[in-house]
């Protein structure tokens, strides 16, 4: 075995290297094939092969992987044995299941160089000359290239490819590997046969069976982890999918502590109580050793998806219960076989719907469920009981709802209201204010508030001739307006709290009542608490129309959650905490160029009339308006598709 380390020649890396290179990016490699699968025809029509390199860079594991694609299957290389030798040009890197690849493109080149003929010549003009061609008829040099022409090989680059082709021990290659299902399939479908459905890898933890003749098998799995417990050797991921098996471990729901649920192993001493559900044969704990141990521990949270790749599902040490057992891959110990799943997977939806199904089905029952698996273990931390007795309702929040109602009512009063002023004694400046600017929208010419709200521009006719009316446009415009009112009064209140909850990316979830009457004095069940802006603007027409008598025409702007960040260019937060009164002092600063002395003026009034003759004495601004419409509740009854719609308008576009 040769000693002496030969670089890689110019223009060319190591296998190491390339297997750090960034995603998309083009590099020239050459290594020896130790692994391989014949070409197989893709559902697209393509071919694809794959080929494993290896050379003494390559430290842990078989080698680099390479894929493939061509038109046809003698537009692939042509790796006839273990140990050719293979130099790859204009290879870009991809990363699939947490590995980087590499993956041919329209650019790609290859020459395959068999093992023996490397070893055994001295220049390339040998290599050709001499094994022109193989006893089976086949060319010993084999060159492709989708592209331009590949270069011929120079001495820099034969030298290479024989010293890493001498580094070799091919007692330590593994056995080429056997025929996929793939192939097969592929040969009985270019034979006239049909072809067996495909074996599904991935499986529900309902169809996790052990057949009679085996000890373990392997799957797929996806599922939400609610647990997770780990030493200096292992972590442990308990997980569920919301479906059950009735070889998983019972978690029994406990009432005042009774009983024992958890850590099915008694390996820790852990209360009941923390256990955040869900309850019965429905979770299982997958032991991740080696690096999975280290991926799991590092990237994995309580309350994450992750999908867990090659588990070996087996029965645990006392052949009661199925455990999963979650090892790195021999040919590639670095590969993660872990991933948190955080894109809308539909396999995750589909989790999702199961857990809302679950998760009301437990309150039905009065059943303690933890949406967020955190809290459980934060309520206990507290000293707070966390379960609730069977049959107990639940606890109501009176304070908080009559304040929402009470809020509620103000807001429809408000819009209800119509303001009635005295005329203006003098004509007012008609100056645009300067410090509040609108988005560069092209094409949207100037509308009066009067013409906007003009109820003919709602009347339509049909092509036959027969008249109709919509109930709102989508829309939008841009005009010049000046604010007269702001509801709520108090300006603490234009930042609302809103539940962001795990079901929200569910497309036939709709928040409950009681999910939009928030306590923020007492915990929830997990779900996030996001601020946003939420308030109304009264504005009107910046300058009176001709023959209007008393003030312009008004309008109600909603601004709300992205078009408040855009309008005073903060994010929202809660403006009664003590800990935000300088955000709180901002924000008033900023209205004042929106609005003048409006507010001093609003708190000076004596009574609500007086509020409301209130005259503006800020100048006007350029703002843009949406028009939308919202469906009224309730307005849809029976099997009836006719659905009634409130016109609105909303601010956005504009910054202070």
């Amino acid at each position: 075995m040769a000693s002496d380390y030969v670089a890689p020649p110019p223009r060319f890396t190591d296998l190491a290297r390339a297997s750090r290179i960034a995603a998309g990016q083009s590099f020239n490699v050459i290594g020896v094939c130790v692994d391989t699968l014949d070409p197989i025809q893709c559902r697209t029509g393509q071919y694809k092969s794959a080929l494993t390199l290896h050379d003494p860079t390559w430290l842990s594991g078989a080698g680099m992987e390479f894929s493939f694609f061509a038109k046809s299957a003698d537009q692939l290389p042509a790796v006839n044995d273990q140990g050719d030798v293979v130099v790859l040009r204009n290879i870009k890197t991809m990363i699939n299941k947490g590995l980087n690849k590499g993956i041919s493109n329209f650019s790609s080149t290859w020459v395959v160089l068999p093992y023996v003929e490397v070893a055994n010549r001295n220049s390339l003009q040998d290599l050709k000359e001499k094994a022109r061609w193989r006893k089976d008829g086949r060319e010993a040099l084999t060159q492709y290239s989708k592209g331009p022409q590949t270069a011929p090989l120079n001495e820099a680059e034969l030298k290479y490819a024989r010293w890493i082709a001498e580094q070799e021990d091919p007692s330590t290659w593994a056995p080429i590997r056997a025929r996929t299902q793939m192939d097969v399939a592929n040969t009985m479908a270019s034979n006239g046969g049909v072809p067996a459905p495909a074996k599904q890898k991935f499986k529900l933890l309902q169809d996790l069976e052990l057949p009679s003749d085996n000890a373990y098998i392997f799957a797929d799995l996806l599922g939400e982890v609610r647990r997770i417990y780990n030493n200096d050797f292992l972590t442990e991921l308990y997980v569920t999918d919301y479906t059950t098996n009735g070889q998983l471990y019972n978690y029994k729901f406990a009432v005042h502590g009774e009983g024992r649920t958890g850590d099915p192993h008694g390996y820790l001493d852990e209360d009941p109580s923390t256990w955040p559900g869900p309850w019965g044969q429905m979770t299982m704990a997958v032991r991740c050793r080696d690096g999975q141990s280290h991926v799991a521990n590092t990237k994995v949270k309580v309350g994450d998806f992750v999908y867990l790749r090659n588990i070996q599902i087996k029965m645990d040490k006392d052949g009661r219960k199925l455990e999963g057992n979650c090892r790195d891959d021999p040919k590639n110990p670095k590969r993660e076989l872990i991933e948190v799943v955080k894109a809308k997977d539909e396999r995750r939806i589909e989790v999702l719907r199961r857990k809302r199904a679950y998760e009301e089905k437990a309150e039905a029952s009065a059943i303690r469920f933890f949406r967020d698996p955190n809290q459980a273990r934060k309520r206990r931390q507290r000293g707070e009981p966390a379960e609730e007795q069977l049959g107990e309702p639940k606890t109501k929040r009176s304070k908080n709802r009559a304040r929402k109602d009470k809020r509620a009512n103000e807001a429809e009063r408000q819009a209800q209201r119509k303001t009635v002023a005295e005329p203006a004694e003098q004509e007012r400046s008609l100056t645009v204010n300067p410090s509040i600017r609108i988005h560069n929208h092209k094409g949207l010419l100037f509308k009066t508030i009067v013409d906007i709200l003009d109820p003919d521009i709602l009347h339509r006719t049909t092509p036959n001739g027969n008249p109709y009316r919509v109930p709102f446009q989508n829309c939008t415009y841009k005009s010049k307006v000046r604010v007269v009112d702001f509801f709520p009064d108090n300006i603490a209140d234009f930042a609302a709290p809103r539940k962001v909850s795990q079901y929200d990316e569910l497309d036939d979830h709709k928040s409950s009542d009681e999910e939009s009457d928030l306590d923020l004095t007492q915990e929830g069940d997990g779900d996030e608490i996001k601020w946003e802006w939420r308030f109304f603007l009264l504005v009107e027409d910046a300058r009176p129309q001709p023959g209007c008598q008393g003030r312009p025409t008004q309008m109600q702007l909603l601004v709300a959650d992205d078009d408040g960040d855009c309008l005073f260019n903060m994010d929202a937060c809660d403006l009664r905490d003590k800990k935000n009164e300088t955000a709180l002092a901002s924000l008033k600063e900023k209205l004042f160029h929106l609005w003048g002395d409006l507010q001093e003026k609003k708190e000076e009034a004596k009574s609500t009339a007086e509020a409301l003759n209130v005259k503006p004495s800020a100048r006007p601004f350029e703002c843009l308006i949406k028009e939308y419409g919202v469906p009224v509740r309730g307005s849809r009854s029976g099997s009836t598709d006719v659905v009634a719609y409130d016109r609105f308008f909303r601010l956005f576009g504009t910054a202070i």
